[in-house]
C-alpha cells in the first residue's frame, strides 16, 4: 500500500474539461464558478480545492490538498513540506537556516553514474550521524535547501505568517543569504564585491515587455530593474528553452496591455561591468517564475 503526504499550496492546478486534463492558476479560478469544477494536482491528479486565500492585501488564491485526500507518495507537492510541517519533525524554527540546490536543468547534466554515487553516499552518511531511532536536537542547526523559484516564494508567503520575532529570524537568513529582492541589488552588489555570493541564489526584478529585442540578439539578455536606478541586472538564459520561455513571458506581458512583469530568477553571477555610471550585474539565469502567492 502506498504512502500518501500533506504536501503544501500549489499555485496551479488541472481540471477535466472534453476529457482531457487542463492546467489552470489559482489566481486564474472565477470564485463565483469554482464549485463547478473538481481540481487535480498536477502531478499525482489526486484531488485537490481551491482557496481564495487570507484576507491580508498581498494574499493570493492557491490549491491545496483535499479534506482526507492526501497526495502520493512519489509526488512532487507531496514531498514539500511547509513550515508547521517542519515545526513537527525538528521541534523549533528557531534554528532553520538556508540554502540552495542546483538548478535542474545543471542537476539534468550530471551522468546517471555520477547521481547514482553521489546520493549512495549520502544515505551512508545520514546513517552514520543520525543512527536508528536517534532523537533529534532542536538546538542543533538544520538546514532547508530551496530547489525552485516557486519554493522560494512559497516560503516568503510561508513565513509572513509566522510570528514577528520569529519571521525576523527567518527573514534575515533568505535576504541577502540566498535571495537578493528587486530592492537590494545593492546589497547584490556588495556580496558579490567582497566575494560573498553562493554558486547558486535568488533574486527578482521587473521585465520590460520590449526585452524581445534584447532577447533575439546572437549574445541574447534581458534587462531587469529595481528600484535602485544606479544598478541593472541583465540575465543571460542557460540554454535556448529559457530563453523562449522569456520571449514568451515578453508577449504575454504586452497582450495583457501590460507595461513589465515581476519575475523571480534562479541565477549565477558571471561578471560585473560599469555602463554610463550605472552598474551591470551580469547573470545566469537558469529558471524563472511570477510570484503566485
Amino acid at each position: 500500500m502506498s504512502k500518501s503526504n500533506a504536501g503544501r499550496a500549489m499555485p496551479d492546478a488541472l481540471y477535466i474539461k472534453d476529457g482531457e486534463y487542463i492546467s489552470i492558476r489559482a489566481v486564474d479560478v472565477n470564485p463565483k464558478t469554482k464549485g463547478k469544477k473538481n481540481f487535480y494536482c498536477t502531478f499525482c491528479k489526486r484531488k485537490v480545492v481551491h482557496s481564495q486565500g487570507g484576507k491580508t492585501e498581498d494574499s493570493k488564491p492557491f490549491f491545496r490538498k483535499s479534506p482526507g485526500i492526501n497526495h502520493r507518495e512519489d509526488c512532487e507537492y507531496g514531498k514539500k513540506k511547509n513550515l508547521e510541517e517542519i515545526m513537527r519533525k525538528e521541534g523549533t524554527l528557531d534554528n532553520l537556516h538556508y540554502g540552495v540546490k542546483p538548478p535542474l536543468v545543471v542537476q539534468a547534466l550530471v551522468s546517471d553514474s555520477e547521481v547514482s554515487n553521489s546520493s549512495g553516499n549520502k544515505k551512508e552518511s545520514e546513517n552514520e550521524i543520525k543512527g536508528i531511532g536517534t532523537t533529534r536536537n532542536p538546538a542543533k542547526k538544520h538546514h532547508r535547501h530551496i530547489l525552485t523559484v516557486d519554493d522560494l516564494f512559497h516560503e516568503l508567503m510561508d513565513i509572513k505568517s509566522q510570528e514577528q520575532s520569529l519571521k525576523s529570524k527567518l527573514f534575515s537568513r533568505i535576504i541577502g543569504k540566498i535571495y537578493y529582492p528587486y530592492s537590494q541589488y545593492q546589497m547584490l552588489l556588495n556580496d558579490y564585491q567582497e566575494n560573498k555570493l553562493k554558486k547558486y541564489f535568488f533574486t527578482a526584478g521587473k521585465i520590460n515587455r520590449n526585452q524581445y529585442k534584447n532577447l533575439s540578439l546572437d549574445q541574447g539578455y534581458a534587462e531587469l530593474e529595481g528600484t535602485n536606478n544606479d544598478i541593472k541586472l541583465y540575465v543571460y538564459p542557460f540554454n535556448q528553452a529559457i530563453a523562449k520561455e522569456l520571449k514568451n513571458l515578453t508577449w504575454n506581458t504586452r497582450k495583457t496591455k501590460k507595461y513589465e512583469e515581476f519575475i523571480g530568477l534562479k541565477v549565477s553571477i558571471k561578471k560585473v561591468i560599469i555602463k554610463n555610471g550605472i552598474s551591470i550585474i551580469e547573470l545566469v539565469v537558469y529558471e524563472f517564475d511570477q510570484n503566485h502567492y
